[in-house]
């Protein structure tokens, strides 16, 4: 199975410097302009440069529309500020215009109740609280349904952007004034309260500099915070977020993985002369369908009550990989046929055997992540039973095998679009963390007493050295 798009967009790696941005911003504009200018030929035989001088003339062709283009650009700039923390964490909120829609109704309802009833001080105090009580409400309503039910924050909050439209429709109706003009007019025109007062010399000016604070803190905010960072790397990936140690909603749970130095008596398993290579994990689970249909269908289950992930131990080819997805569909099949619902989730595989890393390239045609093992991939690959003492010596987990394997499952994996992690111990020795991350790894599960260590080195390296 292909799993290539016909078209990915994909992040660069390496950042800009602040000439390379301000370059393509610049050629953007003029690009813009140019097509701009070709629609305006095409549609209304006018002169672009006509069109574009009315254009400036309207937005800055006096000190009164000047003042108003000011007024507009913070309005915007405030919008932008509102949304960043959204925006950061890849979460498409473009349900702007309804939450300032619902704030300004509710700092509308302030003024027209309660105007007469309170210093003009703390009635403005009112007035923004109430208008940010309404428009976090407002937005809340989609981040929930996201985190609960997963549904698309995209429709979700432009759906939500029509309904504020409404209501605050219904407010202009009720608060009319006067009777019938449709409009709520310029609300305590004649008192002013909830008005804020001059500066500079323009009715505009406190709206600049709260604005201008407001864009300088949520920088300060989103930049060396710690909320701030966590926001940013919850944005770039899930799994990036998880080995930095930032609880994200989600859990990887591995299939029967019994068998070698995991035995249970009651499944009533042979003994072994090498149980490391022998019936174990997944062969177990091929072998007997009704167990594992059991745990798969346990576990799409519990898909529809929280967000997880199904990893399969001890995969060596890519047909034991197809074998469980029949498997799996035939699982959803009764399901559906039961009306028992469910969501799809992620499929993983163990990469821990010099066979699946071979096939690390085709594997990943078939399954949305790969978790190394390294425990057993370094037995396997150096010949070397990790539980027995007397090859202690030579058990070396830095062996240069070790390490170009682990560089071909992350090319690999990443080549077929999954993502790649490291489960065994190898993932908290932190003389590695720099050698990982360098490699391209997006995840490193570590023991609850290793996180703040392996935290600690991520955070004191720097990568582009």
């Amino acid at each position: 199975m292909n799993k290539e798009p016909f078209l990915q967009v994909s992040k660069r790696r390496n950042k800009a410097g602040w000439q390379e941005r301000l370059l393509i911003r610049f050629i953007a504009l003029i690009l813009a302009l140019i097509v701009c200018g070709a629609v305006i030929v095409a549609l209304v035989k006018m002169n672009p440069v006509d069109v574009y001088k009315a254009i400036w003339d309207g937005a800055m062709g006096s000190e009164r529309r000047i003042w108003q283009t000011i007024r507009d650009t913070m309005i915007l700039l405030c919008i932008a500020i509102g949304l960043a923390p959204a925006f950061k964490m890849k979460f498409w909120n473009i349900g702007a215009e309804g939450q300032i829609l619902i704030g300004g109704a509710c700092s509308a309802a302030v003024m027209i109740y309660a105007g007469d009833k309170m210093s003009p001080i703390l009635l403005l105090i009112v007035m923004f609280i109430a208008s940010a009580i309404g428009g976090m409400i407002w937005g809340m309503i989609p981040a929930v349904f996201k985190a609960y039910w997963n549904t698309n924050e995209t429709l979700f909050t432009l759906m939500l952007n029509y309904v504020a439209m409404q209501v605050v429709t219904y407010c202009i109706v009720f608060w009319e004034n006067p009777k019938g003009s449709n409009t709520v007019g310029i609300i305590n025109q004649a008192t002013q309260a909830g008005w804020l007062p001059e500066l500079f010399g323009q009715k505009y000016g406190w709206n600049v500099l709260i604005v201008l604070i407001l864009t300088v803190g949520m920088f300060i905010y989103l930049k060396y915070c710690k909320q701030g960072y966590e926001i940013a790397v919850v944005g770039e990936s899930e799994n990036t977020a998880r080995y930095a140690g930032i609880h994200v909603k989600k859990v990887i749970i591995r299939t029967l993985d019994i068998g070698a130095d995991k035995q249970v008596d009651y499944f009533g398993l042979d003994k072994e002369d090498n149980p490391a290579m022998g019936y174990r994990a997944i062969r177990i689970c091929l072998d007997r369908r009704e167990v594992f249909k059991t745990q798969l269908r346990a576990l799409y289950r519990a898909s529809y009550y929280g967000t997880i992930a199904i990893m399969f131990p001890m995969i060596i080819s890519v047909t034991e990989v197809q074998t469980i997805k029949k498997i799996i569909e035939e699982v959803k099949k009764e399901l559906d046929e039961e009306k028992i619902p469910y969501k799809d989730v992620e499929l993983g595989i163990m990469i821990e055997t010099p066979a699946a890393v071979m096939m690390s390239e085709e594997l990943a045609q078939e399954v949305d992540f790969f978790s190394v093992g390294t425990n057993d991939l370094t037995q396997y690959t150096l010949a070397i039973d990790r539980q027995n003492p007397k090859l202690d010596n030579i058990y070396d987990s830095h062996h240069p095998a070790i390490l170009k394997m682990l560089k071909m499952i992350v090319d690999n994996g990443h080549k077929g679009g999954c993502w790649v992690g490291i489960c065994g111990e190898l993932g908290a020795d932190t003389t590695l963390t720099e050698t990982f991350l360098r490699m391209g790894f997006d995840e490193l599960s570590v023991s609850p007493s290793m996180i703040l260590k392996v935290r600690q080195e991520i955070r004191s390296l720097d990568l582009k050295a």
